[in-house]
Order: structure tokens, then C-alpha cells, then sequence
């Protein structure tokens, strides 16, 4: 377990601020899939992968970050999501991106259900409601920006380099949930 203080906190939100700045809309991901010449019927059953992924797997792995900890699972995460964008920039082929959407999936039930669970993990019982604001806070102040930028970046350079881009953000904020979480919480495996 965790101290409660304000550097685990900040810790947290400037992970969670790296990572959402590479977190673009995924309303690029509909785009890509859009432009591999799909009929436009198909992309809401093309996004229900995503979603159906995604719900089956929240309780198991909800489960199992109650047993291993919910920072392996967040880092963890990160690296699906960072895999899953480094594909979805380099390949075009419709068939690609349906293994593509069912990672995605993987990656939003391994976070979604830890971040929240870490929150309140390391914030006090009188701190969690100002815990839980200050982390959709930062989500929300960084997710604007990092659409916008990674729409940009779709129409003014090409179509992968958001994704590339995504994908160096998610692995950067892997590698620092591993170093700053991880190695600090059980000091033996990282020495």
C-alpha cells in the first residue's frame, strides 16, 4: 500500500497527463478504419469490438487487480495501448484493425477499471472526492488539446502520425508508472 501524499498524487496525475496527451478522439481510429474503403454501415459494429471487449473483460480483470495490484495493471495497459496505436498507424488493411479494436478493448478494461481503483488506493477517506476531481480534471484538460492536436497532425502530415505519436506518449507514461509505482512499492524486483 501507498502513503497517502502529495507527491504519490501528483506522481499519478503527471503519468495520467502524459499518457491522455497522446490519447487522441477515437473518432481517428473510425476515420482510419473509414478511409481502408469499409462500407459506413460497418464502423458502428467496428467500434462494438471495442466496447464489447472492453465490458467483458472489466470484472476479471477488476478482480485481478485486486489481487496483483492495480499499477501492473494500468502500466500494462499503457503498453497494449501503446502496441495497439504503433499498428494502427502503420497498417491500412481493414482486416488488421478488427485484432486492432479487440487490443483496444483490452487496454480500456485494463485502465479504466485500475486508474479508478488506484485513486482511491492512494488518496485518504477525507481526500478521495478531491482525488477523483483532480484526476478527471487533468483528463479532461489534457484530452482537448491532445485531439485536437492529433487531429491536426492527421490532415496536416499523414494518417499514422498521431498514432505513432500516441503510442511514444503511452510508452513513455508505462515506463514511468513502472519506475515511479512499481519499483517504489516492491523494491526487490526493480534493484
Amino acid at each position: 500500500m501507498y502513503k497517502t501524499t502529495t507527491k504519490t498524487l501528483l506522481s499519478f496525475y503527471d503519468d495520467s497527463f502524459i499518457f491522455s496527451l497522446g490519447n487522441s478522439s477515437d473518432a481517428l481510429l473510425l476515420i482510419k478504419t473509414y478511409e481502408t474503403g469499409i462500407e459506413k454501415a460497418w464502423i458502428p459494429f467496428i467500434y462494438m469490438i471495442f466496447n464489447a471487449t472492453s465490458v467483458l473483460l472489466a470484472i476479471p480483470i477488476g478482480k485481478l487487480s485486486d489481487k496483483i495490484g492495480r499499477e501492473k495493471l494500468i502500466s500494462l495497459g499503457f503498453a497494449v495501448y501503446a502496441i495497439t496505436y504503433l499498428f494502427f498507424g502503420y497498417c491500412d488493411s481493414f482486416t488488421a484493425f478488427i485484432p486492432l479494436f479487440i487490443l483496444y478493448g483490452i487496454y480500456s478494461a485494463l485502465t479504466d477499471v485500475s486508474q479508478k481503483s488506484f485513486i482511491s488506493d492512494i488518496t485518504t477517506k477525507e481526500m478521495k472526492g478531491t482525488g477523483y476531481g483532480l484526476y478527471h480534471a487533468t483528463l479532461g484538460l489534457t484530452l482537448l488539446p491532445a485531439s485536437f492536436l492529433g487531429g491536426w497532425m492527421y490532415d496536416n502530415i499523414n494518417n499514422q502520425i498521431p498514432f505513432y505519436f500516441g503510442a511514444v506518449m503511452a510508452l513513455t507514461a508505462c515506463i514511468l508508472m513502472y519506475f515511479i509505482f512499481i519499483c517504489n512499492k516492491d523494491k526487490k524486483s526493480c534493484s
